[in-house]
C-alpha cells in the first residue's frame, strides 16, 4: 500500500520525511541494549552501509572499541524501526551515503577508504541534509555508550560504573548502635494544649 507507514521498505516512508524535530521520537523508540540482536530495518547492503559509517563517527582508539564492532549500528537501526520519521530518515541517511559515493567514486560508501568515508560524510553534514548526518550520530552515540564493552572501558578508565544509578548500590547495613546518643536524650520539644 502507498501510505503503509508500518514497512520498514516502504518507500512511502522514505519520500515522505518531514524535516522536523526528530529528537521527539527519541522518547518511543527505546530498545534495551539486550533486545538487540538482529537487524530488523536495513538490508545486508545497508548494514555494511552503516557499519562503515558508524565505524568513521567512532573508531577504535586503545581500549575503546569502535561503534561497528559493538553493534552501534544494528542499535540505531532497531531503534529506527519504532518511528516511521527515524525509519524513513535512517532509510535515506543510508542511500545518500552510498548515492554520493557511487556518484564520486563508481562504488559504496563501504567500499571508501577511511578518508573518501570522511569526505562523504563531512559533505553530507555540512549540506542541505545535514540533518539526515545528525540522526545517524545520535543514534550511533546512543548505541555506542549503551554497550557492554563501552561500559567496562568506561568503568575501567574512570571508576565511574554507569548503571549503578539505574541499578543501585550496595550500601553496608547501618550501624544503629550510633543512635544510642541520641536515644537517650530527653525531647526537645513540649506539648501544646488544645
Amino acid at each position: 500500500m502507498a501510505f503503509d507507514r508500518t514497512d520498514p521498505g516502504s518507500e512511502a516512508a522514505a519520500a515522505e520525511t518531514p524535516e522536523a524535530a526528530y529528537n521527539l521520537e527519541f522518547g518511543g523508540t527505546y530498545v534495551a541494549p539486550e533486545e538487540v540482536r538482529e537487524f530488523v530495518l536495513l538490508s545486508e547492503h545497508q548494514q555494511g552501509t552503516m557499519a562503515a559509517w558508524a565505524e568513521r563517527l567512532i573508531p577504535a582508539d586503545g581500549p575503546w572499541p569502535s561503534a561497528a564492532e559493538v553493534g552501534a549500528h544494528m542499535y540505531a537501526d532497531n531503534c529506527a524501526a519504532r518511528s516511521p520519521l527515524l525509519r524513513a530518515m535512517l532509510l535515506r541517511a543510508a542511500e545518500s551515503v552510498d548515492s554520493a559515493a557511487r556518484r564520486a567514486d563508481g562504488g559504496d560508501f563501504a567500499d571508501c577508504d577511511e578518508e573518501r568515508r570522511d569526505e562523504l560524510l563531512g559533505e553530507l553534514e555540512s549540506g542541505d541534509d545535514g540533518i539526515l548526518f545528525d540522526v545517524v550520530l545520535e543514534l550511533v552515540f546512543e548505541g555506542y555508550y549503551r554497550a557492554p564493552a563501552v561500559l567496562d572501558a568506561v568503568e575501567k578508565r574512570t571508576g565511574f560504573r554507569v548503571m549503578a544509578p539505574v541499578e543501585g548500590v550496595e550500601l553496608e547495613p547501618f550501624d544503629e548502635s550510633l543512635l544510642e546518643r541520641v536515644k537517650g536524650m530527653p525531647p526537645r520539644f513540649r506539648e501544646a494544649g488544645p
